[in-house]
């Protein structure tokens, strides 16, 4: 943390860029951090291989109106498991900004369109079996 507040730490960096800076500071490697957290990652994804093979891909359909975006979740249905989605503003958005869609079916996702104020919106779909949600990638889409 002292490192964080440093006198000499350089005042316009944010997220891998003020990690790396930290990191640096601490004479620790940032990128081996990475590395070692993605070779764990992998192992998991090992270890855990039977589950990840029996779950399907999530493919979003979405539309849009003047007041909402919706987003509709297609695969294929799983007992026990269910859809979940998350919306962002953009790349760089905290997770602690994320939105949640609001879902009045199962697989439909509603979000306001008024909270994405740009061009573009990010959008997650996840399959959640009410202890866990695993995520697919983010997708970016264009609302005009």
């Amino acid at each position: 943390m002292r490192k964080l507040a440093r006198d000499d730490a350089p005042k316009d960096l944010n997220g891998l860029e003020l990690w790396r800076d930290v990191f640096q500071a601490c004479n620790y490697s940032f990128d081996e951090l990475l590395n070692d957290f993605f070779a764990r990652l992998d192992r998991e994804v090992e270890r855990h291989r039977k589950l990840v093979d029996t779950l399907p891909r999530l493919r979003g359909v979405v539309s849009r109106n003047d007041d909402w975006v919706i987003v509709q979740a297609q695969w294929k249905h799983i007992d026990g498991w269910n859809t979940t989605c998350r919306f962002r503003q953009s790349q760089d958005t905290p997770s602690i900004r994320y939105l949640h869609g609001m879902s009045d079916e199962q697989d439909l996702f509603y979000q306001d369109r008024d909270a994405f104020p740009e061009a573009t919106l990010w959008f997650q779909l996840g399959l959640s079996d009410g202890r866990r949600v695993i995520y697919e990638p983010w997708l970016q889409i264009r609302l005009e």
